[in-house]
């Protein structure tokens, strides 16, 4: 059988089949391909577009908030800038619709510029605006100039602010210094706010400095000088960020700051999108000389609501090819007309921001309207292409003119010419500032004005620039008011005789006014340029470095002013004084003095009055001197003889006189004791009126120096037949005070009680009056005595030196009158005082007030040696004595009476024999005169104790010199003790005995008190 026969082109067909197969293949996959290019291509070019809206659209937001701070700045400099008060400042910001205007804003602010030296009169002038809680609260510790926010409006919950020093931060503080030298606008890294904890890093601050005077300075430390604080915004981020309108649903983004890192991420964000995603997107803007970084990834909106098709569903066999290009031909029909959706829909959106930026170009320029600067923009040509109400009003163009003039016809040809190197400047990237004078409209007088020229940068390329003119035609006319003050108060600096001086402390530059000049005998142009190289050449070296020393005390904040008394150099070669006196009136940011101000005066007349005075002091106490060293001359040439006097007189009544002698002897003694007497007192009265007493502050008990007054004088009162009462009342038993010249007060008093009482009684009291403080004491001292009495005209007499009631008294009962006069004197030298009246019944009573105080309970010393029981004590126990006397007299009296007690004596006539016979002979105590020929007894006394093993041999001074500065000569050149000349016997062997038992106490070769056995000769 024959096989049936093929259908003609099978073959054919069949290879058409396959080739359509593989073109369907091939076809799909080109197809799938294209497909998903084509929508990663759609989708990347709209969230491109989104993007680049979303950066414009910030950029547009932040210039308002640089706007705003413009005419903030304007109403500041308006109001006078330093002077700018709480009220002013709050007054301009109701007066904008802040929420409308500014979304995000929380406040505008005026930060104060404050050095530390005026930091208290700073806070007490905010306390006086309000609020009185007003407080300077620092972020950190930090040195220089407070920044410190002083208004801050309208956001309620950021009264928490005031007071705030943002110095402390580095961020904040660097903001506002990079502000200050640029004259720019500048925006802080994100931060968190003081007031709003709990929104971390959602913050910023705007800033744009406010200087001192109209112009810019020109350049950084000009700037930096002139700087009086800034205007600042609060912007929260995330407020000014948001968009209703914005497809947060289609696209997600976060910003990045290039100090603080990310501070803002929308809904959505991930900072590492899924791989289906579209590909991300990253721009850089700069806003405000800070850096941010936008980084965007698309959302699954973005494509869902594309429905693009796709490519991995195109396949199939060769018998779907048809299929299959017919459904790819009607995908790529919807593709295109989903492209063609999504464009109108861009359109649309593009239609709708127009309008909301139209919308904000028509705010901005009801703004700027609003504003009384002129405020213009001109293109590279130098037309005009925008102008406020004030530029309008002052050129006569409509708002909608369709011609626009060029900078010349606005300015005319002169003022042209002027300001064309500004604009040219400006039209290069280099802001300008300066100022002019031009006339008003309608020619009537001068406009004054400030104008900046601030370039219009986009990506790198100067497209024109903005032009801002200020009135300041009232602070010229101010600032010329203030000059021609200044000129009167030189004039009148001038006519009132003082001489003015200014000091740039860190240039040298310095100032003078005329009168500065004729003090040194100078015309202010010779001396022209005055330096202070010129200054410091005219002072007196010395008074320089104590100038110098002050004004670096100043400079320290330790003094509130300088002030200096010094000499200058007159032109004819003499010195010249002078007051000088200023403080610092500029200190800059870092704390450092800039300009002093300050005046001199010419004190010549006083200085010569002083010198006068002082040369009369000097001679004073020159006299003063010579009259202690005559005192103290006379007192050792009396107290000599007199020493010689009572001596013999002792020696003779003591080997057997007769009945008669006896008694002429007791008379030559009273006679001697009562011109010794005299003299104590003489010598008393001229040290207090010299102010050479001292009161010395010891702890004693009141009983004891009571007990001590009555036995002194109780013999005395006994003998006449006298009653002694003694009473302490409530005084407390322990006082604080001198005894010593208390004792010797209440002496003078009973000492005359007993002299003018020939029967009755005599009574010593003590009363407290009052107390001060707790510890001290008023103790009023009486003595009452029952004798002659007193009238009350001769009680203002009786405390006289040398004076008495009658004449007649003193050669009834003997005296000088000098007791009282020196009791008065000691109760004053106590704060107290002294007087006398008649005592009821007869009598008088004498007292005397002492302010002392409480004492403490001390415990009883070891009792001494009594007087009457050294003399036995001396014999039995023997020892050697040093004698240096130089007085043959007085050495033979001595000797008599160291013999008398058993004591062998050594004999040297000057202290250099003295020290050679301590160093040949031992010996167990030193009798020392004081003067002496060859060398004295303070010498020899320095000497010996210099010598080895002699440190601690005891060394008494016997000499007439009864000063207290020479019992302290005495003590300071090692003595131990002090025995006055003339001699009192008794006392003399008393304390013989408490320095020869001290020294066997101390391991001396004597034998303690109480012991028979005496010490082995040496």
């Amino acid at each position: 059988m024959t096989p049936p026969a093929r259908p003609p082109g099978h073959k054919h067909l069949r290879g058409v089949v396959v080739s359509l197969w593989l073109l369907g293949l091939v076809s799909s996959a080109l197809a799938g391909w294209w497909i998903q290019q084509h929508n990663q291509a759609v989708h990347g070019a709209r969230l491109q577009a989104l993007v680049d809206e979303r950066v414009r659209s910030i950029q547009t937001r932040l210039l308002r908030y640089e706007n705003g701070l413009r005419g903030t700045l304007g109403a500041v400099l308006v109001a006078g800038g330093e002077a700018l008060t709480r009220r002013q400042f709050e007054t301009y910001i109701k007066a904008r619709d802040v929420a409308r205007e500014f979304p995000g804003l929380r406040g505008f602010g005026f930060i104060r510029r404050v050095p530390p030296q005026r930091l208290a009169d700073f806070l007490a002038a905010a306390r006086g605006e309000g609020p009185e809680s007003f407080s300077l609260r620092e972020m950190a510790p930090h040195a220089g100039d407070h920044l410190v926010v002083q208004y801050l409006y309208p956001h309620p919950d950021d009264a928490a602010a005031w007071g705030l020093d943002i110095g402390g931060d580095a961020d904040r503080r660097e903001t506002a210094l990079a502000a200050m030298r640029t004259a720019q606008v500048r925006m802080s890294a994100p931060l968190t706010l003081m007031q709003a904890r709990q929104q971390a890093n959602d913050a910023v601050l705007v800033m744009l400095p406010v200087y001192r005077t109209e112009t810019d300075p020109g350049t950084a430390a000009a700037r930096q000088a002139a700087t009086v604080g800034w205007v600042y915004a609060v912007v929260t981020v995330s407020e000014a960020l948001r968009d209703p309108g914005l497809a947060l649903d289609e696209f997600a983004y976060a910003l990045t700051d290039t100090v603080g890192g990310r501070f803002y991420a929308s809904p959505g964000f991930a900072a590492s999108p899924a791989a289906d995603v579209p590909d991300a997107a990253r721009r850089e803007l700069t806003v405000h000389g800070r850096t941010w970084t936008l980084q965007a990834h698309a959302l699954p909106g973005l494509t869902a609501a594309d429905q693009l098709p796709n490519g991995r569903a195109v396949a199939g066999g060769l018998a779907a090819l048809c299929t299959l290009l017919a459904l790819g031909g009607n995908q790529l029909l919807r593709g295109r007309r989903r492209r063609l959706e999504l464009l109108e829909h861009l359109e649309e959106r593009v239609a709708g921001r127009t309008a909301e930026l139209e919308h904000a170009r028509r705010d901005l320029g009801n703004i700027l309207d609003a504003l009384p600067s002129l405020i213009s923009y001109w293109d590279r040509d130098l037309v005009n292409r925008f102008a406020n109400a004030a530029v309008r009003q002052w050129l006569g163009l409509e708002p909608d003119a369709p011609r626009r003039p060029h900078l010349r016809e606005v300015l005319g040809d002169a003022l042209y010419e002027k300001s064309l190197p500004h604009a040219l400047a400006a039209l290069r990237g280099e802001p300008q500032r300066f100022e002019r004078s031009f006339p008003r409209p309608g020619g009537q007088g001068l406009r004054h004005s400030v104008s900046y020229y601030l370039p219009d940068v986009v990506d790198g390329e100067v497209r024109g620039f903005y032009s801002l003119v200020h009135d300041v035609t009232e602070i010229v006319e101010s600032r010329r008011a203030l000059d021609a003050e200044r000129q009167r108060l030189d004039d009148i600096l001038r006519d009132t005789n003082v001489a003015t001086w200014e000091w740039n402390v860190q240039t040298g530059e310095t100032r003078f006014n005329e009168r500065w000049a004729q003090i040194i005998g100078w015309r202010l142009e010779e001396l022209q340029p005055v330096s202070i190289d010129t200054w410091t050449r005219l002072f007196h070296p010395e008074d320089l470095k104590h100038s110098a020393e002050l004004l670096e005390r100043h400079f320290r904040g330790e003094l509130d002013h300088y002030e200096c008394e010094a000499r200058l150099r007159h032109r004819d070669g003499h010195w010249v004084w002078v007051r000088d006196s200023g403080r610092v009136i500029t200190w800059s940011e870092d704390g450092k003095p800039l300009w002093m101000h300050g005046i001199h005066q010419d004190i010549a007349k006083r200085k010569a009055l002083e010198e006068a005075l002082h040369e009369r002091t000097r001679q004073a106490e020159a006299a003063s001197l010579a009259k202690s060293a005559f005192l103290a001359n006379m007192s050792h040439e009396i107290r000599t003889p007199m020493n010689a006097i009572l001596g013999l007189t002792h020696l003779l009544a003591s080997e057997g006189a007769t009945p008669r002698q006896a008694g002429q002897l007791a008379k030559v003694e009273d006679a001697a004791r009562h011109l010794l007497s005299i003299i104590n007192d003489i010598l008393d009265l001229s040290k207090i009126e010299a102010g050479k007493v001292r009161l010395e502050e010891r702890n004693f008990s009141l009983p004891a120096l009571l007990e001590q007054v009555r036995s002194i004088v109780g013999t005395s009162a006994a003998a006449k037949g006298l009653r002694f009462e003694v009473d302490a009342g409530e005084v407390p038993a322990w006082l604080v005070g001198d005894d010593t010249r208390l004792r010797q007060a209440l002496l003078n008093y009973a000492g005359n009680a007993v002299k003018f009482t020939e029967a009755g009684s005599i009574r010593l009291r003590a009363q407290q009056q009052r107390h001060r403080q707790g510890q001290w004491l008023l103790v009023r001292f009486s003595v009452e005595d029952t004798g002659v009495g007193i009238r009350p005209e001769q009680v203002p007499r009786l405390f006289q030196a040398f004076e008495q009631a009658e004449a007649s008294t003193t050669r009834e009962h003997g005296g000088t009158g000098l007791g009282l006069a020196i009791t008065r004197r000691l109760a004053e030298l106590m704060g107290g005082s002294a007087g006398a009246q008649p005592r009821q019944g007869g009598g008088s009573v004498f007292w005397f007030t002492a302010w002392l105080q409480r004492g403490t309970a001390a415990g009883q010393p070891a009792p001494a040696l009594a007087q009457a029981d050294a003399l036995p004590w001396l014999r039995r126990r023997g020892a050697r004595v040093l004698l240096a006397e130089d007085n043959a007299v007085n050495r033979e009296i001595a000797l008599v009476l160291l013999r008398n007690a058993g004591l062998e004596v050594d004999v040297a006539e000057n202290g250099q024999q003295a020290l050679e016979r301590l160093q040949q002979r031992h010996c167990d105590l030193v009798l020392m005169d004081m003067q002496m020929p060859v060398m004295d007894g303070l010498q020899a006394t320095h000497a010996l104790r210099a010598l080895p093993g002699f440190e601690r041999l005891p060394v008494l001074a016997l000499t007439a010199n009864a000063f207290d500065e020479d019992r302290a000569a005495c003590l300071a050149a090692g003595m131990n003790d002090f025995v006055s000349k003339p001699v009192e016997p008794l006392a003399l062997y008393a304390t013989l005995a408490k320095w020869l038992s001290s020294s066997a106490d101390a391991g001396g070769p004597q034998a303690a008190p109480g012991t028979d056995d005496p010490a082995p000769a040496a």
